[in-house]
């Protein structure tokens, strides 16, 4: 039940940090079975072991961004539930509200170097912000129907109400029909749970995947564009370097055979200056 986790835990149930793990682990595996069976594990090990860190690695470089700039690089809708979870933490009566607001910048940032900027693209990314948006809003609430709370309790603690008597709880029923029902219910509503979990596990892990890929397939198309614009960069500047070179090679050039014409200038004329030199 979502009323029993504690709002910093709540903010990250959804981060599925275990679809990382799950995906170094197998990287791990691969690794392994790469010394028994040859390299063909190797070839899957490094594809999987590099989608297992991109997310990662994408938090890492979130933590990089300012949060007032941070803002600017998420759907407006995550970033009014962020406020409202760090105006809710500030009410009286929330525990540590510097953990939780520590929880919320820390998803925001997330989100931040995830976008970019841009808005969500693709089914697992929209899931991927509404999911934080819906923790957000959800902790918020929480917060403030807490905040409620705590104040009827003051007020009654203030007023000292007489306590009413309590009834005594009511017999459960019980009887061999009760005892066969459970036995008979108890392995399908097991097996209902469990496929259930498995269902949103195979959701989760393929959304997890999907924005994985995705993410990579951004991060490559960047650093592409990057080293393309390196390449560019670095052809223009050796262009202009080669030219310049050119160019005082050329005015070296003209310059020694100035020197050179004028210093022949200079010897013509002392030669006919001088006596019994022959002329030419």
């Amino acid at each position: 039940m979502l009323d029993d986790i504690p709002a910093d835990e709540r903010l990250t149930t959804r981060r599925r940090r275990w679809v990382d793990a799950l995906l170094v682990g197998a990287s791990a595996y691969l690794f392994a079975a790469s010394a028994m069976f040859g390299i063909g594990p190797l070839v899957l090990a490094i594809p999987v072991l590099l989608l297992g860190l991109v997310m990662p690695l994408v938090r890492w470089l979130g933590r990089d961004r300012g949060l007032a700039g941070a803002l600017a690089l998420v759907p407006p809708e995550l970033a009014d539930s962020h406020r409202a979870v760090r105006a809710a933490a500030s009410l009286p009566g929330v525990v540590d509200p510097a953990r939780l607001n520590r929880t919320a910048d820390d998803s925001l940032l997330e989100v931040a170097a995830l976008l970019g900027g841009r808005p969500p693209r693709g089914a697992a990314q929209r899931r991927f912000v509404a999911a934080r948006v819906a923790a957000m809003a959800d902790t918020a609430a929480d917060l403030e129907q807490r905040r409620g709370a705590w104040v009827a309790a003051c007020d009654e603690v203030e007023a000292l109400v007489p306590a009413t008597p309590l009834q005594e709880p009511s017999e459960t029923r019980s009887g061999p029909l009760v005892g066969v029902l459970v036995v008979l219910l108890f392995p399908l509503f097991l097996g209902w749970d469990l496929l259930r979990a498995l269902a949103c596990g195979l959701v989760a892990l393929g959304d997890g995947l999907a924005l994985r890929l995705r993410t990579t397939g951004r991060l490559v198309v960047q650093l592409g564009s990057g080293a393309i614009g390196l390449v560019r960069r670095a052809r223009t500047a050796w262009t202009g370097a080669c030219d310049e070179v050119v160019a005082a090679v050329r005015e070296a050039h003209h310059r020694i055979s100035s020197a050179r014409l004028r210093v022949r200038l200079r010897l013509r004329r002392a030669r006919r200056g001088l006596p019994g030199v022959p002329l030419g």
